[in-house]
């Protein structure tokens, strides 16, 4: 009696086919998760960092404004950094300028409080506040139009700096969707493949 082969069963190997697409998809998005998450952990303080330093620049006119008025009624530099405090108590110009204070109420020279602010949030624009609150410390009340210009000048940059952000937003959100989206839709072909590849199946 001649013993017949068994024929393969096409139902199983289409299973088996399956069953090893879903496991290898299932390793690749795993990796894919990791090293993303690995990613965003890296730039998560580099992006607090930059968003701290945006929101004390775009805080900066209102903050010469607030300075000049009080300048211009005959207030203290210190009790018009003080007045930004109280204004902005939860903003990062607010906390920032608490710090300054605090340091002036430690024993430091405002000079130094200032430059410490300016080391902390590092740029142009800064830099140029520190100076203007600098010369203001010097002439009193003599240099309120000039912090006024100096706030009006940085409201035109900050509207320039706006401006070209909205020109470049079409062009960063499409990086997500590179980076995301196709990726989440290439992964169940490649795990097929993968399959194929390896098991030979």
């Amino acid at each position: 009696m001649v013993d017949c082969p068994l024929s393969e069963d096409p139902g199983a190997s289409m299973m088996s086919v399956s069953g090893l697409a879903v496991v290898s998809v299932f390793i690749g998005a795993s990796c894919y998760g990791f090293l993303l998450r690995a990613l965003l952990k890296a730039n998560k303080q580099r992006a607090q960092t930059r968003l701290h330093k945006q929101s004390v620049y775009y805080a900066l006119p209102a903050g010469l404004d607030l300075i000049a008025l009080q300048l211009a009624v005959g207030a203290g530099l210190v009790a018009a950094l003080q007045r930004i405090v109280e204004f902005f108590p939860t903003q990062p110009l607010g906390r920032e300028f608490a710090v300054v204070c605090g340091q002036v109420r430690s024993g430091f020279s405002l000079e130094t409080a200032l430059k410490n602010f300016r080391e902390r949030v590092p740029g142009p624009q800064t830099a140029l506040f520190v100076g203007a609150l600098l010369q203001a410390q010097q002439q009193g009340g003599a240099i309120v139009e000039l912090l006024t210009q100096q706030a009006d000048s940085f409201r035109n940059e900050i509207a320039e700096h706006i401006e070209k952000k909205a020109h470049e937003l079409p062009i960063k959100l499409l990086m997500p969707l590179v980076a995301l989206i196709f990726p989440a839709t290439l992964l169940p072909v490649i795990g097929v493949l993968s399959a194929k590849l390896i098991w030979g199946v």
